[in-house]
C-alpha cells in the first residue's frame, strides 16, 4: 500500500532525536522510529495488538542531505509485514 500525501507530510517534519513517536492516522496505528538527526526513516503503519506491537507494514526511509543539512532526494519503501 503506498503512503498518503497527508501521512507523507506528518513524516517529512523534525522530531525529537533516536525516539519511537506513537501517531494514530485514519484508524491506523503507527510507531515512528527517529534518527540521530530528528528525521523519520522507519515506520510501521497497521493495528496496535495486546502486546503492543504493530501488526501491518513496515517502511524504511532512504534520504540524501546537502552540506546544509536539507533533504535533496527521499523516498519511502515497503518492506514488509510487520509483527
Amino acid at each position: 500500500m503506498p503512503l498518503k500525501p497527508a501521512l507523507l507530510k506528518k513524516l517529512a517534519g523534525t522530531f525529537p532525536s533516536n525516539t519511537m513517536v506513537p501517531l494514530h492516522f485514519h484508524g491506523l496505528d503507527a510507531f515512528i522510529r527517529i534518527g540521530p538527526d530528528g528525521l523519520a526513516w522507519q515506520l510501521f503503519l497497521g493495528k496496535l495488538d495486546t502486546s503492543g506491537r504493530i501488526r501491518g507494514e513496515r517502511y524504511v526511509r532512504t534520504y540524501k542531505l546537502d552540506p546544509d543539512g536539507r533533504v535533496i532526494k527521499d523516498h519511502w519503501d515497503l518492506k514488509g509485514r510487520a509483527s
